[in-house]
This record gives C-alpha cells, sequence and structure tokens, in this order.
C-alpha cells in the first residue's frame, strides 16, 4: 500500500546501510525506490528499496544484487516533499504523451536530499523514467 512506502523504506534503508557499513561497502549513490507497477486507483505499488554499488562484491545478508539493463531515460529534477511526487509523475506523464513517448517500468526515484536537513520544498528527488 502507499501508505506503508515510507515505513517500508525507514526500515530497509537501514538494514542496508547498516550491512554495508559492516562489510567496509559505501555506496555508489544516494537510495531509490524502484516502481514496477502501479494500481489504476494509485492506492498500491510493487517496488523495491535500492542503495546503488560501484560493484558486485558484497556477499551475505538478506539482500538481492542486480544490474539494471542498459536503456534510454529521461531524468527529472524535483524539488518538494515526498507526498507532492505525484506532481512530478503527472508531469512527466503528461510530457511523454506530448513527445509520443511510451514509458518502460521500473520508474525510478532517487532521493538525492535528506529530508531531515533541507526545507520540505527544496528536499531534491530524481524521477527517471525508462522509455521504449
Amino acid at each position: 500500500a502507499m501508505a506503508e512506502i515510507t515505513p517500508f523504506y525507514g526500515k530497509v534503508f537501514t538494514e542496508v546501510m547498516q550491512f554495508l557499513g559492516k562489510n567496509g561497502v559505501n555506496p555508489a549513490g544516494m537510495p531509490m525506490g524502484l516502481y514496477y507497477s502501479y494500481s489504476e486507483d494509485g492506492t498500491s505499488t510493487d517496488l523495491a528499496a535500492v542503495v546503488p554499488l560501484e560493484n558486485g562484491n558484497v556477499i551475505g545478508g538478506d539482500f538481492e544484487l542486480f544490474t539494471m539493463p542498459a536503456g534510454k531515460v529521461l531524468v527529472m529534477d524535483f524539488y518538494g516533499p515526498y507526498d507532492k511526487l505525484n506532481e512530478g509523475h503527472d508531469e512527466f506523464e503528461a510530457y511523454l504523451k506530448r513527445k509520443g513517448l511510451s514509458r518502460k517500468f521500473p520508474v525510478a526515484e532517487q532521493y538525492i536530499t535528506d529530508p531531515t536537513t533541507v526545507e520540505p520544498e527544496k528536499i531534491l528527488t530524481q524521477i527517471t523514467y525508462w522509455i521504449e
């Protein structure tokens, strides 16, 4: 459920970062959400909590390593609180429609700034759409 995303991310990102720290592995970027589907009514999604790595030499833990395939992407820098991210996605969808482009899944949100250290309107989320 969409209402469960924040607690899910809090739990998983904490576990992943602790595991990486204990194993001396530095993330290659900020945490991300990969969204593989959305319900028609917008109340649920299938997603993965992801921390990018430069190499795949982390062994152990209850985590899955995978590589995103190469492809064409469009990226948007969205500034604002997380509860407004749907506005960024709506803008992206409108842009795709105007340009005659089709999106593929997953859709990525990379959480560039720490929302506890900046004002809500300065939170930066990088939204990435893979396109056909």
